[in-house]
């Protein structure tokens, strides 16, 4: 899940922000915002409902996407009795600061 230095993990606030309408967008109170000038594939989601942090925390949206996905595929295989072969599963803290693989003994 997500951990990083620079941010604190509780709190999470997230923003919906309903009908992108391509501009810069502020994140809550924090100063930062996301550019389309910086972050040129925003232009992409103009009209779409994003959702980001309020620019105190992180969102973990990614990494909890990922789980979900993963879990889901594993749920599946099971339900619907797919043969496979072993299969293990493991998941790291600290993937933003390249620190997670320390703890993930893979023997």
């Amino acid at each position: 899940m997500d951990t990083a230095p620079d941010f604190k993990s509780k709190g999470v606030n997230p923003q919906i922000h309903p009908h992108y309408d391509g501009n810069e967008i502020s994140l809550g109170r924090s100063g930062r915002t996301l550019s389309p000038r910086v972050f040129p594939d925003l232009k992409q989601l103009k009209g779409k409902t994003l959702i980001t942090t309020d620019g105190t925390t992180l969102l973990g949206a990614d990494d909890k996407a990922g789980i979900a996905e993963i879990l889901t595929a594993c749920e599946t295989v099971l339900q619907k009795k797919i043969p496979h072969g072993k299969i293990c599963i493991g998941f790291t803290p600290d993937e933003e600061i390249g620190r997670g693989s320390e703890h993930f003994d893979v023997k």
